[in-house]
């Protein structure tokens, strides 16, 4: 089980707090970048994949498995993700030739907190891309004059990458786009019934049916 709390964090990101056990160990993983919706099922999906590929203390008899409601509410929120992910990628191809994947590396090499450049790992870990996806994605930005790579600084060995002018000025322009199509596909979800919840709490941060304590942070903390 994981705990997601959401915070805005400036005009361009959203911060996530996740504790669980997700992380060897436990403690606390922070990850950034724009677009709730994609952070909620980037961490779900890591949370599933940590359950399923990491060693648990708990015997098979005392795991709680999630039952058909619970498995139709995810297939259900996997939609609202995929029709979401769609339009978006379809807005930012459509009106900036910028693929979805290639925004959100602009997106978060263009952030203050990412200083000068990012290791090629660390940028995998905030877009949610296998590393040798993300040498690929940058090598396209790199062709296009939107980004280039250099060794990390401390160890030759790495690779870094940041954002060049070109590519600040190309994410300031395509934000506008991407922030319409987000706020026009969750408007659009809000009316399903079956959507309506989740996109609820994207939309304002509470739940549809339970205000705004049921997404929020538990008592006490």
């Amino acid at each position: 089980m994981i705990l997601i709390m959401v915070s805005e964090s400036g005009p361009d990101s959203t911060v996530v707090n996740v504790r669980g056990h997700a992380q060897e160990g436990g403690g606390d993983v922070v990850w950034h970048c724009s677009g709730t919706v994609w952070l909620f099922y980037l961490l779900v999906q890591a949370d599933i994949v940590a359950a399923v590929t990491t060693p648990t203390q708990r015997s098979h008899e005392t795991r709680r498995a999630a039952d058909d409601a619970q498995d139709d509410r995810w297939c259900m929120a996997v939609r609202l993700l995929g029709r979401v992910e769609k339009q978006l990628d379809e807005a930012l191809q459509h009106g900036h030739g910028l693929p979805l994947s290639e925004y959100r590396a602009l997106c978060a090499l263009s952030r203050p907190d990412s200083g000068s450049a990012l290791r090629m790992g660390e940028l995998a870990d905030r877009i949610g891309l296998k590393d040798s996806t993300v040498t690929r994605l940058i090598g396209r930005l790199e062709a296009r004059g939107l980004a280039e790579r250099a060794a990390a600084a401390g160890d030759g060995r790495a690779v870094a990458a940041s954002v060049t002018p070109a590519g600040r000025e190309r994410y300031a322009e395509a934000t506008p786009t991407y922030r319409a199509a987000l706020g026009d596909a969750l408007e659009a979800a809000a009316t399903n019934v079956y959507l309506a919840d989740l996109a609820a709490w994207v939309l304002t941060g509470e739940s549809a049916v339970n205000g705004p304590t049921a997404l929020g942070t538990p008592s006490g903390e």
